[in-house]
């Protein structure tokens, strides 16, 4: 009996499916993104993402073309930082230009319509 596809398209489909599964292992868990869309990779200019270790029990931002290097078209080598590390940098910086609005405004807002 023949089938459908060929051996050599048969295994082709699998791979493609396997790899598919592999590509769509994103967590969503609930937890802090504070980080995410604000910080990028110095080398590459990738999303840097939220990555825990499970060894070691660190968090770390790891650049996403480091941590999805097989599907990445120039993977990077960016090493693992520390998250509370980058989450320090973005809330310093929110904080400084918080206080550089305020400064811009001299303290006075404008008054909401009533």
């Amino acid at each position: 009996m023949q089938g459908i596809l060929t051996t050599a398209e048969w295994s082709q489909l699998q791979n493609a499916l396997d790899e598919r599964r592999r590509a769509q292992y994103v967590r969503i868990l609930g937890r802090d993104s504070l980080t995410l869309d604000l910080m990028f990779c110095g080398k590459c200019r990738a999303k840097i993402y939220r990555w825990h270790n499970k060894d070691t029990g660190k968090t770390y931002g790891r650049c996403r073309n480091e941590l999805k290097r097989s599907e990445a078209a120039q993977p990077c080598n960016m090493p693992p930082i520390p998250y509370e590390m980058l989450r320090e940098a973005v809330v310093a910086d929110i904080l400084m230009q918080r206080r550089s609005h305020r400064n811009s405004h001299d303290g006075r807002y404008p008054q909401a319509p009533g």
